[in-house]
């Protein structure tokens, strides 16, 4: 199974360190002049322009959940979604046309809790809007070692993303509000499949 460019938490910037995985009573987020917050400090349903190889742009929706450490991530004219729980670092791949599911490790490093800055070395760049919404242009090293430059929000929203000079992804919608829980929940009658191999 071959999926498009996917914004997932953790595997869009440098190498993450985290301490445990349990979010309760996290720290009050402070300015840092050296890194950026990497992961959303609140809910949020982002939807991003993906582009794609044949000049288009691919729509993809990431929604957050800060309670449950939960992301979900939709691709337009898909019928697979994404579910990545970063408490159990469980990766669940759902195809709603065949009523699938299947199961791996989480991508990418371990997840930056909210109100943590990440580990690694980050560039201050320039300010710049997108969307609508303020962020500041971060150089660093994104999961793959290769560097890159990353646009965030002063409350770790992922704005947009550039690698070699060019936009890997970029918002063109963001709305935070609380998102419920069942938009993460793992639907009902759906059959255990093996996971699918890592394209080439």
């Amino acid at each position: 199974m071959r999926f498009r460019v996917l914004v997932f938490l953790g595997a869009m910037g440098a190498a993450w360190g985290v301490r445990a995985a349990d979010a309760q009573a996290p720290a009050p987020p402070t300015a840092s002049p050296s890194a950026p917050f990497v992961t959303p400090q609140q809910d949020v349903d982002i939807l991003y322009a993906v582009p794609m190889p044949d000049g288009t742009n691919g729509g993809q929706r990431m929604r957050w959940s800060r309670a449950g450490l939960v992301q979900r991530v939709d691709l337009d004219g898909s019928a697979t979604y994404m579910v990545t729980d970063y408490r159990a670092r469980v990766l669940h791949v759902l195809d709603t046309r065949n009523h699938t599911q299947a199961q791996m490790a989480a991508p990418g490093g371990a997840l930056t809790l909210p109100g943590e800055h990440p580990a690694g070395v980050f560039g201050s760049e320039t300010d710049d809007t997108v969307a609508g919404e303020p962020c500041h242009w971060w150089r660093t090293a994104d999961s793959d070692g290769q560097q890159a430059r990353f646009c965030y929000a002063a409350d770790g929203v992922l704005l947009a993303a550039q690698r070699g000079g060019v936009t890997i992804v970029r918002a063109v919608r963001v709305t935070r509000a609380p998102q419920d829980a069942g938009i993460f929940a793992m639907p009902e009658g759906y059959r255990r499949i093996s996971a699918p191999s890592a394209a080439p």
